[in-house]
């Protein structure tokens, strides 16, 4: 934020404002500085009102410090000299309240701003201790400086370390847009791979029929359909060499193969894992079957991670109410102690970042018996004669 002259008018970004913080801080300095004070009043050099309401002004000022720490800095400055001027013995009060305000405005400004801050209040405190007749030795200034260095050296501490929660933040947010923005990338690279291995398909087929002697009008519509398909390979063609990241694994086979190698991988690492996957999961739309064979490569990675070699997965993928449902299931009895496998710690979100962004869900957590459940549920179109009687052949064994 700007800083206007010497005096912050601001809260700093993200502080909230606490209108009970500011009303105690308000009625706390007005009773310290009369209760302080009170006894005083009598003798001094103006009328008792005076005082007291000078006082009472110097005990409100704390209630707007968090808003103007500056401006109420200045004006404990200048009350704390006036007291010394007319009344020495309230000074030890204003004195406190003096501190009070330096460590707030230390806990708002930049180093540069503090430092001014911190020599106003050792000349005021030097010119206050001077007035009410305490000697001058060889350590006064010393002791001086480090009384005035603790109030600053408090609010700074706690200016950094405000400063660190809010970068924390700032970095954990940063981090999870990434992860949800990764994660929307890889889903648009297997889309790109969906549509570019059906419309490769919708050529071949084009071609195919082409060459077979189709004649007339359709022939111009199969050339037409295969010159434009291949346009439209070339454009995802351009795409994917954009999306893709050197290196980088998809899953561009088939859906089912990609988890049983997952399944195989995992199980030739010494995790004992049971796959079983319906007929009907062939039908469904090939972008919730990638996504499902996702899901079931980093639960099986996960259960290999945490409950080590040795311990029971099960894996079911099947279709149920018009859902693709996916769920990994590990029970308890693996390795005693697991090796600590390196981990980002975002697999789960991820997972749960690609369920929703295709109108899924995902849920996670531990088992009563001590194991862990990783379950998600993809959305399939509404049912309709082609679908229902894909489901019932495939089911009885027919052909698709």
């Amino acid at each position: 934020m700007r800083w206007r002259g010497f005096a912050p008018d601001l809260l700093l970004a993200g502080e909230e404002r606490a209108p009970l913080l500011d009303a105690l801080l308000a009625g706390l300095g007005v009773a310290f500085a009369v209760l302080g004070t009170w006894t005083s009043w009598p003798d001094a050099r103006v009328q008792e009102w005076a005082i007291g309401l000078l006082a009472v002004l110097s005990g409100l000022a704390l209630g707007v410090v968090r808003w103007r720490p500056g401006a109420v800095l200045l004006l404990e400055s200048a009350a704390l000299l006036l007291a010394a001027a007319v009344a020495p013995e309230t000074a030890a009060s204003l004195q406190v309240l003096l501190f009070i305000a330096l460590g707030v405005y230390a806990s708002h400004v930049t180093w540069r701003r503090l430092l001014a801050g911190y020599a106003l209040c050792c000349l005021i405190t030097a010119v206050t201790a001077m007035g009410a007749g305490s000697p001058v030795t060889y350590w006064w200034l010393p002791v001086l400086g480090t009384m005035v260095a603790a109030p600053a050296a408090i609010g700074a501490f706690f200016r950094v370390r405000r400063t660190a929660a809010r970068r924390e933040v700032e970095l954990a947010e940063e981090r999870a847009r990434s992860d949800r923005l990764a994660e929307r990338e890889r889903i648009a690279r297997e889309v790109h791979d969906i549509v570019a291995h059906h419309v490769g398909a919708m050529v071949l087929r084009a071609g195919a029929a082409e060459y077979a002697g189709a004649g007339g009008p359709a022939a111009e519509a199969l050339a037409d359909i295969r010159a434009t398909g291949h346009q439209v390979l070339e454009d995802l063609r351009g795409l994917l060499t954009v999306l893709r990241a050197p290196g980088a694994e998809l899953p561009v086979g088939d859906p089912e193969d990609v988890m049983r190698d997952a399944a195989a991988r995992v199980a030739g690492a010494g995790l004992d894992v049971a796959l079983e996957i319906a007929p009907e999961v062939a039908v469904a739309p090939l972008v919730a079957r990638a996504s499902a064979a996702r899901i079931v490569q980093e639960g099986l990675t996960n259960v290999l991670k945490h409950a080590g070699p040795g311990a029971p997965a099960r894996v079911r993928v099947a279709v149920t109410e018009h859902e693709l449902t996916v769920e990994v299931r590990n029970e308890a009895g693996g390795a005693a102690s697991p090796p600590r496998l390196p981990s980002s710690g975002q697999g789960i979100p991820g997972m749960r970042e690609r369920a929703h962004a295709l109108g899924g869900r995902l849920t996670a957590g531990p088992l009563p018996d001590g194991g862990w459940r990783l379950a998600a549920a993809f959305a399939l179109p509404e049912a309709g004669p082609g679908w229902d009687c894909a489901v019932t052949r495939l089911a009885k064994g027919g052909p698709r």
